[in-house]
C-alpha cells in the first residue's frame, strides 16, 4: 500500500515534468497526504533555483512555513548536494525520487555534482531534522528516467562507468 501512494504522487510530479516541458519537478505533501506546493527547475534564469528549492520557497510563502516536519518532498530526481542540504534545513521527514543523481551523471552524461543524498543526509548532525530523513528511490524511475535523454553526444562529459561518491 505505502509503494502505491508513493507511485500516486510521483505520478503528480512527472505529470508536472511533462505539462511544464522540465524534466526537473518537485511537490510538496502533507501529513494529510494534499499536494501543498510544486516547483520546476528554473536554472537557466538562476543557478540555485533548483525545482525542490522553489516548492520549498513557494510553500514558505503561501502557508508561511518555515520548516516541513512530518511532510514529505517528492522529486523526479535524487536532490542534488544543493537541494539535499535545503530538505535538511526545512526539516522535512521523507524526501522521494525516482532517477538518481549516479545514473544521470553516468548513464545520460547529465551534468551534475555525483553526490547522493544520501551522504549530505548523513553528514546534517544537529541540523535540521531529529530523526534521519527517510530515502525513498527509484519510484517510478522508469518513467522518470524517460524524462533525462542522453547528452551523451553533446561532449560536455563522458559517461563514467565506475562512478561512486
Amino acid at each position: 500500500k505505502e509503494i502505491e501512494i508513493h507511485e500516486s504522487f510521483m505520478k503528480i510530479v512527472i505529470d508536472l515534468a511533462i505539462e511544464r516541458n522540465n524534466k526537473y519537478a518537485t511537490i510538496i505533501v502533507s501529513p494529510e497526504g494534499s499536494v501543498l506546493c510544486s516547483g520546476v527547475d528554473s536554472t537557466k534564469d538562476n543557478p540555485i533555483l533548483r525545482s525542490e528549492l522553489l516548492a520549498i520557497t513557494n510553500c514558505s510563502a503561501s502557508y508561511s512555513m518555515s520548516t516541513f516536519e512530518d511532510h514529505s518532498i517528492y522529486s523526479t530526481s535524487e536532490p542534488d548536494p544543493l537541494a539535499a542540504s535545503s530538505i535538511v534545513w526545512a526539516k522535512f521527514k521523507t524526501a522521494v525520487w525516482g532517477s538518481s543523481i549516479n545514473d544521470l551523471y553516468c548513464r545520460a552524461c547529465i551534468p551534475h555534482l555525483p553526490v547522493e543524498s544520501s551522504f549530505i543526509f548523513s553528514k546534517a548532525f544537529g541540523v535540521g531534522t531529529k530523526k534521519p530523513i527517510e530515502q525513498i528511490s527509484g519510484i517510478l524511475k522508469d518513467k522518470t528516467d524517460q524524462l533525462f535523454n542522453s547528452e551523451c553526444s553533446n561532449g560536455i562529459i563522458k559517461p563514467q562507468c565506475k562512478c561512486i561518491n
